[in-house]
């Protein structure tokens, strides 16, 4: 007796040998994509919440170093803003600390002393109160000329466009991969129902229906799609914990540590169920409007 599931045998068709891996493909690419925006906007959150909760002073080198001069201009920055209201915590950063911020850039054999490096103070706000930057600025600038308050709000507003506009780039190479898959399988479906067209006439005359010869269709397409998907799934994970061990071992400071929070991950795991559903109701469109124009 024959099964239901091979009166049309549209996964052995020619047409769909590739389909797998188109769609696994896709998957991997919007997997990818994916966890790439989700990391920087994970990062730009950071750095976001590091930033507007905090604030840098910059003291210039005296113009005529004296003994004692440099320390008592930190010091007299250090003392305003301990007794302004509205800040938590405030550090004055060594000087060696700051040279070995230029590492990445000068080297490390670079002499310190031969170059005119600002003192900086970093200084904590607390989130509950409100405070006046300009005119904690302005008190700096009395107390000690050339003294800069850096609020980092002009970084922060780049960063956070930046990834805002990667973000908005992303959506849309996800939706043109989306498109294209969709594609493909529509491309696909017309060639299996052209190939069994005698086969659906038959069942026509028999009394089978048109959501039946659907279905016949879509829940090969799903078995096809979830095998791919599940493969792009698996080589994107794979990628993912590659590049996150290779950027761990890098010696850059800068460079944030990837790493996905474990809702991010069931956000990932969804892409190939999702990716089998779009392919499996563009195969039951694509069928039920190709039957439609064969009457």
């Amino acid at each position: 007796m024959v099964r239901s599931q091979d009166v049309l045998p549209f996964a052995k068709e020619s047409t769909t040998r590739l389909l797998p891996w188109i769609v696994g493909v896709m998957v991997y690419l919007a997997a990818v994509m994916m966890a790439g925006a989700m990391l920087l906007a994970g990062v730009a959150a950071d750095w976001n919440r590091d930033l507007t909760g905090s604030f840098t002073v910059q003291i210039p080198p005296a113009e005529k170093k004296s003994d004692g001069s440099e320390k008592a201009r930190v010091d007299r920055v250090i003392k305003l803003l301990r007794e302004t209201p509205g800040i938590l915590k405030v550090k004055a950063i060594p000087a060696k600390e700051t040279a070995q911020s230029l590492e990445p850039w000068l080297g490390a054999n670079f002499d310190a002393d031969d170059l005119p490096l600002p003192r900086v103070v970093d200084v904590t706000l607390d989130r509950t109160k409100t405070i006046d930057l300009t005119a904690v600025g302005e008190k700096l600038q009395e107390a000690v000329p050339g003294a800069g308050l850096d609020s980092h709000e002009y970084s922060r507003d780049q960063i956070l466009s930046l990834v805002h506009a990667l973000g908005a780039l992303a959506a849309v190479v996800i939706a043109l991969i989306g498109g294209t898959c969709v594609s493909a399988v529509v491309f696909a479906t017309r060639g299996g129902v052209a190939v069994h067209k005698e086969v659906i006439e038959v069942l026509h005359l028999i009394g089978a229906t048109d959501d039946y010869i659907a279905r016949q269709f879509q829940r090969q397409a799903f078995r096809i799609a979830l095998i791919g998907s599940l493969f792009g799934a698996i080589v994107a994970v794979l990628t993912l914990f590659a590049i996150a061990r290779f950027v761990t071992g890098l010696d850059a400071v800068l460079l944030p540590t990837p790493q996905l929070a474990f809702w991010q991950w069931c956000v990932l795991a969804l892409v190939p169920l999702f990716a089998s559903f779009i392919v499996t109701s563009a195969t039951r469109r694509t069928v039920l409007r190709t039957l439609r124009q064969m009457l």
